[in-house]
């Protein structure tokens, strides 16, 4: 299954269906806490009204570990370690991966609504919305494709 992200903070499909999410929490100027919430093995599709999009799951063979949720913790921990990127790095992997990229989007957040073309994300996890010939930053909001 392809694996997508959109901004802000969710994993999907290619038909935009969530299959989880990646929140992030600043302790300290050099500590992060991050937390990934994962759909596995959920054979029932839902939809989320409040954010009016469907959310899956990922498939993996949880049988070959004995504490399958401790197990994948630990590969997906290992993984991160092994993987860290700089933060150049994660902006241009992040956009690769954009299930929105060069799209026309609409974020949302509470009463205030801009839409524009999605361009990607800045150094600090903004989303870069073109309108017209000014590229604007947003710091918050629920994305949703025009």
């Amino acid at each position: 299954q392809e694996i997508y992200l959109k901004w802000p903070n969710d994993i999907v499909n290619r038909n935009f269906e969530k299959l989880g999410g990646i929140l992030l929490q600043m302790i300290s100027p050099q500590q992060l806490v991050v937390g990934i919430g994962l759909n596995i093995n959920n054979n029932i599709k839902n939809s989320d009204s409040q954010n009016g999009y469907q959310w899956n799951s990922i498939p993996i063979n949880t049988s070959k570990f004995k504490q399958p949720k401790k197990e994948i913790c630990y590969y997906l921990y290992q993984f991160i370690l092994k993987n860290r990127l700089s933060s150049e790095e994660v902006q241009k992997q992040w956009n690769s991966l954009c299930q929105h990229i060069n799209q026309k989007v609409t974020i949302l957040d509470f009463d205030h609504k801009t839409i524009g073309q999605f361009m990607g994300i800045g150094k600090n996890g903004e989303a870069l919305i073109k309108q017209e010939d000014i590229v604007k930053k947003v710091l918050t909001g629920s994305l949703r494709p025009f």
